[in-house]
């Protein structure tokens, strides 16, 4: 995983306290601990892969997918990345890189994001807007960004993202 040992692996229900507090520690509220919480227990078909980054037997990381569909072309996923969140105290160790390359390694779709471009942009992000990747909540400009895995062609996503879920769309996302 990076110069501090560790693994990563997939989330197990006795992690989901220790998860809690990495994604309110990383990002000093509880509104995003909350959606996973949410995620997880109004939509768990909907979620995944769901990983944690642990070193010496602490969660010390945590990333989520949530899936995605193009608006008026049902058959046609992508995942949505976030959030990924790392304690403070670990942070710029490796440990969100390998959290966000052992995704890229796991899945087959498109992964899709609203982040800082700087750091996204090593694992082959580009923003999505200008390849007619919309977002359901509106123009993000370059922070709204998508990521092919090889051999995926890009022109089949046209439209608009939106969240999958039982009542069409997660809301859980839109109230964060």
């Amino acid at each position: 995983m990076s110069s501090s040992g560790g693994t990563i692996r997939e989330e197990t229900s006795e992690d989901h306290a220790a998860i809690r507090d990495v994604v309110a520690d990383a990002f000093g509220r509880v509104e995003e601990a909350v959606l996973v919480d949410r995620l997880r227990s109004e939509h768990p078909a909907e979620v995944g892969p769901a990983l944690v980054a642990e070193v010496d037997g602490q969660v010390v990381g945590y990333v989520c997918c949530s899936r995605m569909r193009i608006d008026d072309v049902p058959d046609v996923t992508l995942l949505a990345l976030g959030p990924i969140a790392v304690l403070p105290s670990r942070q710029m160790m490796g440990i969100g890189s390998a959290l966000m390359r052992r995704v890229q390694e796991l899945v087959a779709v498109p992964i899709a994001l609203l982040g800082d471009p700087g750091w996204y942009v090593r694992f082959g992000f580009v923003p999505a807007e200008p390849l007619g990747i919309r977002s359901q909540w509106g123009d993000f400009g370059q922070e709204w960004q998508i990521w092919f895995p090889p051999g995926v062609a890009s022109a089949r996503y046209r439209g608009t993202a939106r969240y999958c879920g039982t009542a069409r769309y997660l809301p859980p996302f839109n109230e964060v």
